[in-house]
């Protein structure tokens, strides 16, 4: 019985504590990039607008869109943020390592909050960290396309 009360214990503190780090910080917008030696891609979302544009080498662009969000696309976007220790980002490691040989592009994510930015390491285009995966997902989603696996530059 007294482990029990001792887990139940300890359980409410880690909750209440994760809750007061997830209310925190107020996300303010969330950029997305990925690079290769020919084609750099640069996507922000905010609570009401995402853009994004792909251009050459020769900074020539390729693709670009435009357009705006709803606050329900963007209550995802936070939720799944939430789920995030922002102050451990950068610390996640890099599930592959294509990128070092030039198989996959170099990809960066970085959520700004009211108070500070935090960032990824570089990590393989189309292979990121399991804890960013449903932020990049519902992106992904919105665009209707699969611009964010980087496919179309291989």
């Amino acid at each position: 019985m007294k482990i029990y009360c001792l887990f139940i214990c300890l359980l409410v503190g880690v909750i209440g504590k994760t809750q007061s780090i997830r209310n925190d910080k107020k996300v303010t917008s969330v950029h997305y990039s990925w690079f290769t030696q020919l084609t750099e891609f640069s996507l922000n979302v905010d609570s009401s607008n995402i853009s994004y544009v792909m251009t050459s080498n020769d900074n020539k662009p390729i693709q670009a869109f435009k357009g705006k969000v709803s606050s329900g696309f963007w209550a995802d976007i936070v939720m799944f943020i939430s789920y995030i220790d922002l102050e451990k980002l950068n610390q996640l490691p890099a599930p592959t390592d294509h990128r070092a040989a030039d198989g996959a592009p170099y990809a960066k994510l970085r959520i700004r909050t009211s108070e500070e930015i935090y960032e990824t390491q570089y990590f393989d285009g189309g292979f990121p960290m399991k804890e960013i995966l449903n932020v990049l997902h519902t992106i992904n989603q919105r665009l209707d396309t699969h611009i964010l696996d980087c496919s179309h530059s291989k």
